[in-house]
């Protein structure tokens, strides 16, 4: 299937979609794409849609999406099943001045585009991240609802975050100096998660000046299974093990051993924590649950590498973001 589906001026925003078998959901996101790309601020817009499963399911979707669409579309294929090859390919058949990028099962506020221009233009930011806000089926257990694990923190526009908080599911890319320094996702956590972590990791290593602004809301769906402790507690073994392994790259012995101290705290505390918390808060005590798995993972990460939590198979209910 040709890459361009539709003819539309030069962008002045590529809006980069990774997506995996979730056609239904994608259309939310491109129907809220296509939005904001009406609102004033943003700029001409095209959306680059990367599908990562081999056999094309959301070719026909885009497809007829795109025949109507106000944006223009590129459609690409990257078979194999590994998250940050697929940012990559997108990065790669980016041409516009910026580019954004945002999940599958996200869908952006009208203003969306247009306040990650403001903010980047009025901070001078190479990198601006905006809030994810969950939303819940109506019978999501009260524990997902009013807890803090899928509520992410969130800061005064203009703020430098730190980078524990960085991710990809809503970020606005300065195009030009990506390209000139190379930059690209790590094809070694593909399978793992954490390879937004490492990436932007490298860009403030490298001095980009990355903020956040709080008015570019997106909206992310979490579905049934998301919402179960197991998913919780595997989801934290995973973000654990990636820590250790990205520390034992890039940190000095110094910082690695601070970092060990640190995660047997997490261990340690969590535990007992969880105990004191399970007669009183189902919520507290999941969350101290979560970061007795987080420094199990980490212990794993030091001596095994990444947990590799994504598959074929595993896959099915989310991408790896």
């Amino acid at each position: 299937m040709p890459a361009s589906m539709n003819e539309r001026p030069a962008a002045v925003i590529d809006v980069l979609v990774c997506t995996y078998r979730r056609p239904d959901l994608l259309i939310r996101t491109l129907d809220g794409i296509a939005r904001c790309a009406a609102g004033p601020g943003a700029g001409a817009v095209r959306v680059v849609v990367v599908d990562n499963d081999y056999l094309c399911s959301a070719g026909e979707a885009v497809r007829r999406w795109a025949r109507s669409a106000s944006v223009g579309v590129s459609y690409l294929s990257q078979p194999a099943q590994n998250i940050s090859l697929t940012r990559n390919m997108g990065l790669a058949h980016a041409t516009a001045p910026w580019i954004a990028l945002i999940d599958d099962d996200e869908v952006p506020d009208p203003g969306w585009l247009a306040a990650l221009m403001e903010a980047a233009r009025r901070f001078d930011a190479d990198v601006v991240f905006g809030p994810v806000i969950s939303e819940f089926p109506d019978d999501a257990p009260a524990w997902a609802r009013q807890g803090t694990l899928f509520q992410r923190k969130r800061f005064a526009s203009g703020t430098v975050i730190p980078l524990k908080e960085a991710r990809t599911g809503n970020v606005l890319l300065r195009a030009q100096r990506l390209a000139q320094d190379r930059f690209r996702f790590d094809p070694e956590l593909g399978l793992s998660g954490g390879e937004d972590s490492e990436f932007f990791g490298r860009l403030s290593r490298a001095g980009y000046r990355m903020v956040w602004c709080d008015d570019a809301c997106v909206r992310e769906w979490t579905p049934p299974s998301r919402t179960r402790v197991a998913w919780v507690m595997k989801r934290a073994f995973r973000v654990g093990s990636v820590e250790a392994y990205n520390r034992r790259r890039f940190c000095h012995a110094q910082e690695l051993c601070g970092a060990f101290v640190k995660f047997s705290l997490i261990l340690a505390g969590g535990g007992m924590s969880a105990i004191l918390w399970a007669p009183v808060s189902r919520a507290r005590c999941i969350q101290s649950m979560r970061r007795t798995a987080l420094g199990a993972g980490f212990y794993y990460g030091l001596l095994a590498g990444p947990y590799r939590e994504y598959s074929s198979a595993t896959v099915q209910d989310g991408s790896t973001g």
